[in-house]
């Protein structure tokens, strides 16, 4: 039920007759986007799989931090880039039971880990409504991945170990944008493949002749 009224928060204003005349999105401008999105998918699939058999488990993240550049190439078509960068960390402790002999034994191993990626995209953008304040839109991206993963324990078996995730990246979603002023504005974006949920701020610059 739930997500059926965040689809529908998205699409009444394309749907909708227009309630104010004219047209926020504007061809040819620029448009440049900060934001912060959640969750970070790795802090909670870690806190899942390692929380059943490990104590003193610490988990923290940075990001995702992100930012979009959009060019418009049209009043209905962007095309930009999306970038954003999430790091991931966490300590723990677990017991580890040998046997020796006849007898087994219980040693304590610690272990830390990080994890950090940084994801690129180049995005397309459409945007499907003609509002003087709202900018509901669709998109879609594709590109590169760059992640690093070490991992260190005090199990000899596992001491030192490194690898890094598939170098491929996709997101596809919706937002919707509210302008506070002609080129200044926020945004709530909601997708796959990255955030669910990314929310920011943007400022937009346009040639003189197209206001």
């Amino acid at each position: 039920m739930k997500a059926r009224l965040v689809i529908l928060f998205f699409l009444l204003p394309c749907v909708a007759p227009p309630l104010l005349h004219g047209q926020i999105v504007q061809r040819k401008s620029n448009t440049v986007e900060v934001y912060y999105g959640i969750p970070d998918w790795w802090h909670s699939w870690l806190r899942y799989d390692l929380n059943s058999n490990v104590y003193s488990l610490n988990i923290q993240s940075t990001g995702p931090w992100g930012a979009r550049y959009e060019h418009m190439l049209n009043r209905r078509v962007g095309l930009g880039a999306d970038i954003w960068y999430v790091s991931t960390s966490f300590t723990g402790l677990y017991n580890q039971t040998s046997t020796s002999g006849t007898s087994p034994n219980s040693s304590i191993v610690s272990f830390n880990g990080k994890l950090s990626r940084l994801n690129a995209l180049l995005r397309m953008t459409l945007h499907l409504s003609s509002h003087e304040k709202l900018d509901p839109y669709v998109h879609f991206g594709f590109g590169y991945l760059y992640s690093n993963y070490h991992f260190q324990s005090t199990n000899k078996s596992v001491y030192d170990q490194s690898n890094a995730l598939p170098p491929v990246t996709i997101r596809f979603g919706m937002g919707l944008k509210y302008y506070f002023s002609q080129d200044f504005g926020t945004f709530i974006d909601v997708g796959i493949g990255g955030p669910l949920v990314s929310i920011g701020i943007f400022t937009r610059w346009r040639k003189k002749w197209e206001e």
